[in-house]
Order: C-alpha cells, then structure tokens, then sequence
C-alpha cells in the first residue's frame, strides 16, 4: 500500500509493528466513511437540536462515484483486487474527496 501514489486512495503514512498490537497510521479522512458521511446528511436525519447538514448535491454524488471509479481503476491497474467496495469502505475527506479505503481484504 505505500507505494500507491493517487489522489483516490487512502494513503498510508506509516506502520509500528514494534509490541502489540501492530499500529497502521493513514491519511485524516475527517468525514470518516461514506456511509455515515450520507446518513448524517439524510434530509430525515435526527441530530438532536441541531439542523440537518445540507445533503450532497448531484453533482457531489456524481463527482463522488468518478473518484471512486477511479480509485478503483488505479488499484486495478496495479494488479490489486480490493474484493470489498463498499460505502463503508470509501473515506470522506474535509473537501469531500472520496478515496477507497480498508484494505483487509486486498489480493494482489
């Protein structure tokens, strides 16, 4: 994983394999992962007192889905198989740059 260099991976920063457990350091995706990201933005969503944040709009939810084509086509390329896509495994950055994350299930 560290030698994967594009804008719709999770880059991996470092590892301590050192003691236990083994520690695994990544990229900050502060909106954590895309399938919370889209069910705290439902318009329904209860938040207590606060207001809905505003739900992504279509072209947000377009350029989401080309990043993780992409992403995807990237790992491909590379003659790795991420056996895993799904919501959940999609980070959300501040900027809502989407890149394809959890790579327990990655064949090469």
């Amino acid at each position: 994983m560290k030698q994967f260099n594009t804008n719709h991976v999770v880059r991996l920063l470092g590892v301590v394999s050192q003691g236990d457990p083994t520690l695994v350091i990544m990229e900050l995706m502060a909106n954590g992962d895309l399938k919370g990201y889209l069910r705290r933005h439902r318009p329904d969503y209860e938040n207590g007192n606060e207001p809905s944040p505003q739900p992504p709009t279509l072209r947000q939810i377009y350029q989401m889905a080309i990043e993780i084509a992409d992403g995807m086509a990237y790992l491909s390329a590379k003659k790795f198989v991420h056996r895993d896509l799904a919501a959940r495994n999609c980070m959300v950055a501040d900027d809502l740059t989407v890149k394809i994350g959890d790579f327990g299930m990655t064949r090469d």
